[in-house]
């Protein structure tokens, strides 16, 4: 049920990249913002492993600020690239 619940949360993720890079803007002409659009998400699917719970994260991946999502990975690549979802690890990791 774990596994399940896991590969939901992903599924979840994948559709909010996808939906971010096809529209990087609102029908009014605003852009994409954080902490409206794309937290609420976040927090809902992803925050128990790589939110700001330090106990209970199971990652150095932090999904909880902009900074987080962004920021360059130990590997070189970044987690989100904006507007480039073939870019972002994180894509890459969640359909792997």
């Amino acid at each position: 049920m774990k596994i399940i619940r896991h590969i939901a949360n992903q599924l979840n993720l994948f559709v909010l990249l996808l939906c971010t890079s096809v529209t990087t803007a609102t029908p009014s002409g605003e852009g994409v913002d954080f902490s409206q659009d794309i937290l609420p998400i976040l927090s809902n699917n992803c925050y128990q492993c790589h939110g700001p719970d330090e106990a209970a994260r199971e990652s150095d991946l932090r999904l909880d600020t902009p900074q987080g999502v962004y920021e360059q990975l130990e590997s070189g690549a970044h987690a989100v690239v904006p507007g480039k979802p073939n870019s972002s690890a994180l894509l890459h990791r969640i359909l792997s």
